[in-house]
Parts: structure tokens; C-alpha cells; sequence
């Protein structure tokens, strides 16, 4: 329901157009090779498979696709990560269907969007 609708809000945008839409990494797989997106929204949280490999597969498979990684509160060594993984952007999913759209025409553009502000330790919390 939430990818459908972020679909809708984003397909607004006369510069964004959605060429696919995928509930998982098969199907995203799938769909990256006749798509050809040049920005993947990617959740952090993947239901049905690992995000980091998603990640790692996306940029063996459209090596010309930008990925933007939406989490809510990520914490800070899941950013590097991705970060790392070679994701271009990240942005809450909290954000509003306009910082998305900011956010998917700056990596289009060629500039990464940068990780939020690191997330503070629980007290306690052994690093």
C-alpha cells in the first residue's frame, strides 16, 4: 500500500516518471533489466530479502542506476553500509513526496543526496 502510494504521489511530478514498481528483490531484479530506472528507491527493510544484496545486485545489473535507500530511524553504521554498498542517496521515509522528489532529481542530476545526521546511542549501549 505504501510503495503504491508513493508511486501515485511521486507520478505527479511532470519530471518524475515511475517505470516500475516492485514488493521485492526478485521482482525488482526482474524488472531492472527492461525498466533501465535511472534512480531506484530502495527501502532499507526489504520484506522478502536483504537490502545490502539488493544493493550490491543493482549495481552489477544497471551499473548506470543511482539508488536512494529510504529508512525511518537508521542507524548510523546501516548508513555507511550502504553507503558503501554504493548508494547515492538517503532519505527518510518519513520525508514529504516533495523532499523525495528533490531528493531523486539531485541524484539524477549526478549529486549524491547525503545520509541523515547520525543517530544518537541508546544510554548503555555498548559501540
Amino acid at each position: 500500500m505504501m510503495r503504491d502510494g508513493l508511486a501515485r504521489l511521486l507520478g505527479a511530478y511532470p519530471d518524475v516518471d515511475i517505470v516500475a514498481s516492485a514488493d521485492g528483490a526478485t521482482a525488482a531484479m526482474q524488472q531492472l533489466k527492461d525498466a533501465k530506472p535511472q534512480v531506484v528507491l530502495l527501502d532499507a527493510a526489504l520484506a522478502n530479502g536483504d537490502s545490502y544484496a539488493f544493493l550490491s545486485s543493482l549495481k552489477q545489473t544497471a551499473p548506470d542506476a543511482k539508488a536512494i535507500v529510504m529508512d525511518f530511524v537508521p542507524a548510523q553504521q546501516d548508513v555507511t553500509q550502504f553507503i558503501d554498498g554504493g548508494a547515492n542517496g538517503f532519505i527518510m521515509k518519513d520525508a514529504t513526496a516533495e523532499d523525495i522528489a528533490k531528493g531523486i532529481r539531485r541524484v539524477a542530476s549526478g549529486t549524491d543526496f547525503p545520509p541523515p545526521p547520525a543517530v544518537p546511542r541508546a544510554a548503555g549501549d555498548a559501540g
